[in-house]
C-alpha cells in the first residue's frame, strides 16, 4: 500500500513538473515573440527614418540653389541699406528745407524782403544732417524797424524754430526813401531731437 501512494504521488510531481515546464516554455516562447515583433518595429522604424533623412537631405539639395539666392539678396540688401538711409534723409531733409522756407515766405510783413539766406558754418549745423540744429543768417531790406521785429515775431511761432538773434540794423536811403537793412540769426530745431540725443550718448560713451 505505501508502495502504491508513492507511484501516485510521483505521478502527481512529474505531471506537475510538466505544467510547469510547459507554461515556462509558452512564457519564454511569447517572450521571444514580444522581442521579435520590438526588433521588427525597430527596424522597420530605422528604415524608415533613413529614407525620411534621405528625402529631406534631397530637399536640402535642391534648396541650396534658392538658398543661395537669398544670401545673396541680403547681401545686396545689407550694401544697399545704407545709400537707402542716405537718400531717405535727404529727401526728409529737402522736405523739411521746404517747409521751413514756404513758412519764411508767409512770414515776411509787407515792404519786407530777405536778400539773403545761408545756413552758418557752425560745429553744430555744418554737416546739414536732418538731426542737428542748424544756425540760420538772415539779412534783408525793410520800411521800418516795427516791420523787421513783426517777421522775427512771426517767425518765432514756427515750432522749428527755438531762437532769433537781431545781428544788427541799419537806416539806408533806397530810391529816395527810408529802408531799414537787418541782420538776424535763426536757430532751427534738430528735426529728429531723439536721434541727435543718442548721437551724443555715443559720443559720451566713447570719449
Amino acid at each position: 500500500m505505501p508502495s502504491i501512494n508513492m507511484i501516485a504521488e510521483r505521478r502527481a510531481a512529474k505531471k506537475a513538473l510538466e505544467t510547469t515546464t510547459r507554461k515556462l516554455f509558452y512564457l519564454v516562447g511569447l517572450e521571444m515573440l514580444v522581442a521579435l515583433c520590438l526588433v521588427s518595429f525597430m527596424t522597420v522604424h530605422m528604415f524608415s527614418l533613413r529614407g525620411h533623412m534621405a528625402d529631406l537631405e534631397g530637399q536640402m539639395t535642391a534648396l541650396e540653389p534658392t538658398i543661395h539666392k537669398i544670401q545673396s539678396y541680403e547681401k545686396s540688401l545689407a550694401e544697399i541699406r545704407p545709400k537707402t538711409t542716405l537718400l531717405h534723409e535727404a529727401q526728409e531733409n529737402l522736405e523739411d528745407w521746404h517747409s521751413t522756407l514756404q513758412r519764411l515766405s508767409m512770414s515776411l510783413p509787407a515792404e519786407t524782403w530777405l536778400t539773403t539766406v545761408e545756413v552758418a558754418d557752425t560745429a553744430r549745423g555744418k554737416s546739414g544732417a536732418a538731426d542737428e540744429g542748424k544756425d540760420i543768417n538772415f539779412a534783408g531790406v525793410s520800411a521800418s524797424q516795427g516791420l523787421v521785429g513783426e517777421a522775427m515775431l512771426r517767425l518765432l511761432d514756427y515750432p522749428r524754430f527755438e531762437r532769433i538773434d537781431l545781428k544788427q540794423t541799419q537806416q539806408r536811403d533806397v530810391e529816395n526813401r527810408v529802408a531799414v537793412e537787418f541782420q538776424f540769426t535763426a536757430r532751427l530745431k534738430p528735426l529728429h531731437p531723439e536721434k541727435k540725443a543718442e548721437k551724443e550718448a555715443a559720443t559720451n560713451e566713447q570719449s
